[in-house]
């Protein structure tokens, strides 16, 4: 095993601050093969593949350390910020978050836990920082989209259903911190839009037909 340390303009984009500076690179490599010095005091490596690497801040703190595969972040790895807070823990595929993974907030709080594509947040939950669920379900480019459940702070469901954008869409159910159903229908970004129910405390239907931005169409 053949260990050394180099510096290198390899940035890193998924903490949103790339360091401006050089950042230090040090890997574990396996190699075909190493000539000794020529007349220039050179020496000529023929890497087979890199097995670990570690990357560092411009400031000495390590910012990512991870397996690696055929001279890509290949495997399970652990990515810092400056402060040396854990900001993500998990699976690595080409230098991006891929697979199972876990975000961190600065005071180590978990953030989001669940699958990865791409970089992007894929489907898990996301948590309140007491690590109560706050969202469980599917995400595109970071925000809820797709099947999913909203909980309030106390633990309870607050919604359940379809999310579009960030936002209730299509077909769901509101409930109060109480755990009593609102409304069971249609939404359009966040509101009541389409055909629906509105219920009382006692869970009594108060109200079926048609919504048109938040509000009941009467006859």
């Amino acid at each position: 095993m053949f260990k050394r340390t180099l510096t290198t303009q390899m940035k890193y984009g998924m903490l949103h601050k790339q360091p401006e500076e050089t950042v230090k690179l040090e890997a574990e490599a396996s190699l075909h093969a190493i000539e000794w010095p020529d007349e220039k005091n050179n020496f000529h490596i023929n890497l087979a593949s890199l097995n670990t690497i570690k990357l560092y801040w411009p400031s000495g703190s390590l910012l990512l350390e991870g397996d690696a595969r055929f001279l890509n972040l290949d495997g399970q790895g652990k990515v810092y910020r400056e402060d040396g807070s854990l900001y993500y823990e998990g699976a690595l595929f080409q230098g991006c978050f891929s697979g199972l993974g876990s975000l961190y907030r600065t005071d180590g709080s978990i953030l989001y836990q669940g699958e990865f594509s791409q970089g992007s947040l894929k489907k898990g939950t996301e948590f309140y920082p007491d690590n109560t669920p706050k969202y469980k379900g599917e995400f595109y480019e970071g925000v809820y989209a797709g099947r999913g459940k909203e909980y309030y702070p106390n633990g309870q469901l607050k919604y359940e259903g379809h999310f579009y954008a960030g936002r209730y869409d299509h077909f769901g159910r509101l409930f109060s911190p109480k755990g009593e159903l609102i409304y069971q229908g249609e939404f359009g970004s966040g509101l009541y839009e389409g055909e629906g129910t509105l219920f009382t405390v006692n869970g009594e239907e108060s109200f079926t037909g048609q919504f048109y931005n938040g509000d009941p169409v009467e006859e």
